[in-house]
């Protein structure tokens, strides 16, 4: 699904990043996932003609879910409901990055509002696929994990949904894989587990994602202020 944005739709925000974006002093933890079961979540891709959209049996291209694959371990989407697609215009630049705008936030600081050219720019052509956590939220598969010179241990990889606001994006969620209970994306950072492990696994749960990803994307849905509003 290829978006179009018409740069005169969004010519009045064209100096304004959306404050509904931005993580509020009254924001929190959302950790009830099974309140958004019912919900999806959204992924930005570029499109820029060099990877087709979809394979030969027209299911979305593999490298637009995760690329490089080991980035599934950590796998940004949206909550589609107070974010849109529409929202995926607003690009965190260069100097945003540095500036710590796409880090994750605290949940203490109140966040800066990102600046036009400075720190964020304008993207008209992109596509974005959609996923239906119901599909995947605790969903597992197996997993050979191997060791030098021992056999290899047969463990449980399974899929979760974790809130990972950032500075500029309250309702940014990772997709992440927990292997035995263990955060994969964690023992990676840790170096608990080795860069051909991650790869291989990385490449199943990618396959794994493919089967639940759609190029549709659905209408927004409404998102209970209790989820994300203190008291």
């Amino acid at each position: 699904m290829r978006v179009f944005i018409k740069r005169t739709l969004y010519q009045c925000f064209r100096k304004k990043y959306p404050n509904k974006l931005l993580p509020k002093p009254n924001f929190k933890f959302i950790d009830n996932i099974d309140e958004l079961l019912q919900s999806h979540f959204i992924r930005y891709f570029p499109v820029n003609g060099k990877i087709p959209i979809v394979d030969g049996q027209d299911k979305i291209d593999i490298k637009l879910i995760s690329s490089p694959r080991e980035q599934i371990i950590d796998l940004s989407t949206s909550l589609l409901g107070i974010f849109t697609s529409k929202d995926f215009i607003f690009r965190i630049n260069r100097n945003g990055i540095q500036k710590g705008f796409i880090e994750y936030w605290d949940f203490e600081s109140t966040p800066q509002t990102p600046k036009y050219k400075e720190d964020f720019n304008h993207k008209f052509n992109y596509g974005c696929w959609s996923l239906n956590p119901i599909d995947v939220e605790n969903k597992s598969f197996t997993f050979q994990l191997n060791h030098p010179g021992q056999k290899s241990t047969t463990h449980q990889v399974t899929c979760n949904l974790i809130h990972t606001p950032t500075f500029s994006n309250y309702w940014h969620f990772s997709v992440r894989w927990f292997l035995d209970d263990e955060d994969v994306y964690e023992l990676s950072k840790n170096g608990e587990i080795s860069k051909g492990q991650v790869s291989r696994l990385s490449k199943i749960a990618r396959l794994f994602l493919k089967e639940y990803v759609s190029l549709e994307i659905p209408k927004t849905r409404a998102i209970n202020k209790s989820l994300y509003l203190e008291g």
